[in-house]
């Protein structure tokens, strides 16, 4: 049965490891921001375009005006949505990533010290498509195994 619980010597090696894991999973999303930002700033341009031509000049008419203004509000809508999931903060990921290896520090007194639920969750994290029982080798095995507690067996 594997262990799932850190050495200190390794913890260096283990940071390492998950900060790169994240930044080469994110690398699409990091390579989006800049296009995304661009299509905002087109599209507040635009928007703050056919705000001057109804309040201030008067050239367009009121459902025109309202046609497009609502077209740029779902468009911007829609931007921003895409770059909140683009965000990449190196703060909030570094304090991830130390919550992450110092709950893999103490893994084995949460599950020793947990109730039935707390166990479930625990097993569901680390083996998120679960645990079958193997009857004729009267053993346990999983399907997969988390990422994070792979690189911590290993």
């Amino acid at each position: 049965m594997p262990q799932y619980y850190i050495k200190e010597k390794l913890l260096p090696c283990i940071y390492y490891e998950l900060a790169n894991y994240y930044h080469e999973a994110s690398k699409g999303s990091i390579e989006q921001e800049p296009l995304l930002k661009g299509q905002l700033t087109e599209i507040n341009k635009k928007s703050e375009n056919i705000e001057v031509r109804y309040y201030a000049l008067g050239e367009i008419n009121k459902e025109t005006f309202e046609k497009f203004h609502n077209k740029y509000l779902d468009k911007r809508y829609k931007v921003n949505k895409l770059l909140q999931d683009c965000v990449v903060s190196i703060s909030t990921l570094n304090e991830s990533i130390n919550e992450t290896v110092l709950f893999s520090c103490k893994i084995n007194q949460v599950w020793d010290s947990s109730e039935i639920g707390v166990k479930d969750l625990l097993q569901k994290l680390i083996f998120p498509e679960g645990i079958l029982f193997d009857r004729r080798k009267e053993a346990f095995r999983s399907i997969k195994t988390n990422f994070i507690f792979q690189l911590i067996e290993r």
